[in-house]
């Protein structure tokens, strides 16, 4: 029942009123809300709370554009202000650039494409179907990456 009503939810709203290209990963630098999902989780260490008192909620807001600042202006003098990327990160990467030229060249129907890319497909589908992501590596290396990076 529940994936009936995702079913015509996605149909209603993303079938009829997106194009493929908004969709699609294929082209972009950005394939994650990470950036959101970091600002949240900043905030939530902050108050370390559910619901904080309004007070409280809005020194934590400040401090957390305190942050921001002091981070622009790291970035403004060209210093890092995050971590440096996973191996796992870029093996994933890897994996999505050789998928898109398979996908390109025609090795790949849009669903074996979206299948081989997804990190989450796993929530829409069968969890006892299993996902091979082998049709896109140069070796079997690559293959699986450590999965617990990034399914949170």
């Amino acid at each position: 029942m529940k994936l009936e009503k995702l079913n015509k939810y996605f149909k209603k709203r993303w079938i009829t009123h997106v194009n493929p290209e908004e969709l699609s990963i294929l082209d972009s630098k950005f394939t994650t809300n990470n950036g959101a999902k970091s600002y949240h989780a900043r905030l939530k260490d902050r108050a370390r709370a559910n619901h904080p008192r309004i007070w409280s909620f809005m020194t934590h807001i400040n401090e957390i554009i305190i942050d921001t600042d002091n981070e622009f202006g790291r970035l403004s003098l060209g210093k890092n202000i995050t971590r440096p990327r996973k191996k796992t990160n870029f093996l994933t990467d890897d994996r999505r650039s050789r998928c898109k030229q398979k996908f390109q060249s025609g090795g790949h129907i849009p669903w074996e494409y979206i299948n081989a890319v997804s990190q989450t497909i796993g929530n829409i589908r069968d969890p006892e179907e299993e996902v091979d992501f082998s049709d896109c590596s140069e070796d079997s290396e690559t293959d699986h990456i450590d999965d617990d990076d990034n399914n949170h």
